[in-house]
């Protein structure tokens, strides 16, 4: 029987200590032991994890009277939109009325935990457009899923 004059426990500055646990059996064959700890800890554990998701949906229809054009048409409809997606970070697209250049269909989603976040934020995108001076709110709906 040959005994190695330099076991493992032995190398690298551990003389006189007690060898590291990775030479022992708890950390034998690729961690194995390890895995089948983690796995049984979160067998016993069982936690269901519980989310909630609501979608807000505002469907708006303008009128902008001072459009003679569809290129009139896009810039307001254009602005609306960008200004909602940069400031509320909200979905937002050109939905209806696609031909007409005096009417604009207009649809916004906001996906939140909370439906009043999800309220509020697509309140505050209906008070901006409101509040634009080139076009009239004529219709709204506001849905939540």
């Amino acid at each position: 029987m040959v005994i190695p004059s330099n076991p493992p426990h032995r190398r690298r500055g551990y003389v006189g200590k007690k060898p590291p646990r990775c030479f022992g059996k708890p950390f034998s064959r690729n961690g194995q032991f390890l895995r089948n700890a983690v796995r049984n800890l979160l067998s016993t554990l069982r936690v269901q994890i519980v989310c909630e998701m609501v979608v807000g949906v505002l469907k708006t229809v303008l009128s902008i009277p001072g459009s003679d054009s569809l290129k009139d048409k896009r810039q307001v409809v254009k602005s609306i939109l960008d200004i909602a997606r940069n400031r509320f970070n909200v979905s937002a697209a050109e939905i209806d009325q696609l031909e007409s250049h005096r009417r604009a269909g207009l649809g916004f989603a906001c996906v939140s935990n909370d439906k009043a976040l999800a309220n509020k934020i697509l309140d505050r995108v209906l008070d901006h457009i409101e509040s634009d001076p080139r076009c009239e709110v004529v219709e709204s709906e506001l849905d939540f899923v």
